[in-house]
C-alpha cells in the first residue's frame, strides 16, 4: 500500500508504536540499510542505518497512522478512529491485529455475537468507503503447526471466516519440514488462500522467504 502511495491505518497493540514502526521500516529498509552487529550470544543482529530512519520519516510523514498507545481498545474508539483516518486522511488500507486484542463489550457468553457484529462492520466499512480491511485472527493453540491454517482452525466464532470476502493465512516452516526436504523445506514461510469470494478462487498455496 505504501510503495502505491496509499495512506495505512493499523491497530496492533500487542506491540508498543514504537516497536510497530521498527518492524514497519525494517522491512521498507530492506538489507542495503542495515547495520549489522555481533550479539554476545555468538549471534548476529541488525539495525536501522540513522539516516535511513530520517529519510523515511521524511517521506512516509503522514502515510502511516498507528493507533496511539495511550488510547482506549475499545471497540467504538477504534471504529470512531477508522472514520477519522479515512474522511480525514484518506487511508486506504486498515490493519486490525488483531481481534482478540480489540474490547468488544459484553459478556463471555456474548463474544461470538460480538465478534460477528464486529466482522460485519468492518465488511460495511470497506464497501461504503472502498478501502481494504484486513483483519487478524490467531489460529487456535491446538492448530497442527505443519498444516495450513484452515477457515476453522481460527480462534473466536467461525463467522469470521464465513464472512469475509477473503481468507488467507500464513505459517511457519517447521524445523521438521526444513529437514525432510519436502515441497516448503527451502521457506520460512507458507502463504495459502482458503477463499476468495470475488474471484472464486481457494486451495492455492506458495512459499514465502520471510
Amino acid at each position: 500500500s505504501l510503495e502505491k502511495g496509499y495512506n495505512v491505518w493499523e491497530f496492533s497493540p500487542e506491540l508498543p508504536n514504537k516497536s510497530t514502526k521498527n518492524w514497519i521500516y525494517t522491512l521498507l529498509a530492506s538489507k542495503r540499510h542495515l547495520n549489522e552487529y555481533d550479539s554476545k550470544f555468538d549471534g548476529k543482529y541488525y539495525k536501522l542505518k540513522p539516516e535511513a530512519i530520517k529519510k523515511m520519516d521524511e517521506h512516509y510523514k503522514g502515510q502511516v497512522m498507528l493507533y496511539r498507545d495511550d488510547w482506549d481498545n475499545d471497540v467504538d474508539k477504534i471504529k470512531e478512529s477508522m472514520k477519522d483516518a479515512v474522511l480525514k486522511f484518506s487511508c486506504k488500507t486498515f490493519i486490525v491485529d488483531n481481534l482478540m486484542m480489540v474490547n468488544l463489550g459484553g459478556s463471555v457468553a456474548e463474544t461470538n455475537q460480538r465478534q460477528t457484529d464486529f466482522v460485519n462492520f468492518l465488511i460495511k466499512f470497506a464497501s461504503k468507503y472502498q478501502v481494504c480491511v484486513i483483519l487478524v485472527a490467531h489460529p487456535n493453540k491446538t492448530a497442527d503447526e505443519s498444516q495450513n491454517i484452515g477457515m476453522y482452525a481460527i480462534s473466536g466464532t467461525s463467522n469470521i471466516a464465513n464472512l469475509a470476502h477473503r481468507t488467507l493465512s500464513l505459517r511457519r516452516v517447521t524445523k521438521k519440514e526444513k529437514a525432510s526436504n519436502t515441497e516448503f523445506s527451502k521457506y520460512n514461510v507458507v502463504f495459502s488462500l482458503s477463499k476468495d469470494r470475488l474471484t472464486g478462487k481457494s486451495d492455492f498455496e506458495t512459499g514465502l522467504y520471510y
